[in-house]
């Protein structure tokens, strides 16, 4: 399984890779800090089996780059994370 981690807080990106990593059948954890970076490497290095994303990117939405990946990549799984209520 491969897994993508898109956050803007490096901190929050390391502690994900490194706890995601750690799981069972897990074979690669990528990163990405912004949303542009998220697209390319879904476009680039994909399929991921999962994407961990946060909801608040800085260059754009992240329910805008939910929607990307429902219609470009519908095989990927997405775990949206959020700080907001």
């Amino acid at each position: 399984m491969k897994v993508l981690v898109a956050d803007d807080h490096a901190f929050a990106r390391e502690g994900l890779k490194l706890f995601v990593g750690e799981a069972p059948g897990v074979t690669a954890v990528g990163e990405a800090a912004t949303g542009l970076e998220t697209l390319q490497r879904l476009r680039r290095d994909g399929p991921w089996s999962v994407l961990v994303l946060d909801i608040n990117m800085p260059d754009r939405s992240g329910l805008d780059i939910l929607r990307h990946v429902r219609s470009g990549s519908p095989e990927t799984r997405v775990l949206v994370l959020s700080g907001f209520p």
